[in-house]
């Protein structure tokens, strides 16, 4: 193998470690790669956190299934010595025999890359990756070696990018999912105005509103006025000019006389616009008549309320009024009144205002 391909092997090598991380899972496509460029019969990736109990990340291509986990296992180095620095690396060569098998075990030749990764204070990650092949079919190329040096040399910045997409998607479904149960829709929208994401409750808006709707990609408003100003706002927050038309509030009435109320926000964000798929723009939405039916147990739970208490406090707090809540309860007013007044005692309070601010603002919406 001439200079300019050991070169461009080892290229190849570092770019698939960072385009790897985006896989699903992480890194597949990334160590099959690593295999079939050099011709070897195994390639693995383990990766755990130093001293956590449950079980490691592990990524292997063993088409042959000559090798297994247990190998890797075994192969794998220890990392007693590798605390010291940001992240120390340790490569070894060996033989392995799986003496499990008796006379027809085969030997195996193999390269090993250890690595201890701080990721920031006392957070230690451990990786191993490993590269094997059966002696039968020869050993495995000097270039190897090399490629290992490389990803040796870029692990520690893919290993950090890799946790922080993982967190990064972990907070990402935790806030969606609290979005959805406080009744928000929000879509993100690109610098053309293309949807590059939206949640659920988002979803349910668009799809029982009859005013918007979603075209090639985009949000599309029925009435033309509402349109004009829709589109306004839009370019506006992507030029990152001033916010018009009342705070970027643009609202809509429905066919079926429900109003609802669109706030677009210009995102700030240093990397807007490197690609077709960053965030420039979200949306904001609610509709209170498809907002998640909030658990009467919790609200009885949290305010020290009866079932019957907390129905009623929940509806109150929903906008029926005394009347209408003791009808869809099924009790009389004059019930209903004295439900009212026990609740106001127990919460301390006298105001209906009051009511709905504490029914509003508690956790039960989350749940």
């Amino acid at each position: 193998m001439s200079m300019s391909d050991h070169v461009e092997d080892t290229i190849k090598a570092t770019s698939a470690l960072f385009r790897g991380v985006m896989d699903e899972p992480p890194w597949r496509n990334f160590v099959q790669e690593f295999r079939e460029i050099h011709e070897a019969d195994f390639c693995g990736l383990m990766l755990q956190k130093d001293g956590a109990d449950d079980r490691p990340y592990v990524v292997v291509d063993d088409p042959r299934g000559g090798f297994g986990l247990d190998a890797l296992a075994r192969c794998r180095g220890s990392h007693n010595d590798l605390i010291n620095a940001e992240c120390d690396i340790a490569i070894t060569e060996g033989e392995y025999i799986d003496k499990n098998r008796g006379e027809k075990a085969n030997k195996i030749v193999f390269k090993n890359l250890n690595a201890a990764i701080k990721i920031g204070g006392n957070e230690l990650w451990n990786c191993f990756f490993c590269v094997a092949r059966n002696t039968k079919r020869g050993g495995l190329s000097s270039i190897v070696l090399s490629a290992i040096q490389t990803i040796g040399r870029d692990l520690g910045p893919a290993v950090k990018l890799y946790l922080e997409l993982e967190r990064s998607r972990t907070q990402r479904v935790v806030l969606q999912s609290a979005m959805d149960k406080l009744g928000i829709g929000a879509i993100f929208l690109n610098r053309q105005f293309r949807i590059v994401d939206i949640n659920h409750e988002a979803l349910m808006v668009i799809n029982n509103v009859e005013s918007i709707t979603i075209r090639n990609g985009a949000i599309y408003i029925q009435d033309l006025d509402r349109r004009t100003e829709f589109d306004s706002q839009l370019n506006n927050a992507v030029a990152g000019g001033p916010i018009l038309f009342n705070h970027g509030l643009v609202s809509i009435d429905n066919d079926n006389g429900e109003k609802l109320d669109i706030l677009i926000l210009p995102i700030a964000n240093k990397h807007n616009g490197i690609s077709d798929m960053s965030p420039a723009v979200v949306i904001y939405m609610q509709s209170l008549s498809i907002r998640q039916k909030i658990p009467i147990t919790l609200i009885s739970d949290i305010f020290g309320l009866s079932y019957v208490e907390a129905h009623l406090a929940l509806l109150i707090s929903q906008g029926y009024t005394l009347e209408t809540a003791a009808e869809a309860i099924g009790i009389k007013i004059s019930t209903a009144r004295s439900y009212s007044k026990n609740i106001y005692s127990k919460l301390g309070i006298s105001r209906q205002v009051d009511l709905v601010r504490k029914i509003l603002r508690s956790v039960a919406l989350l749940a």
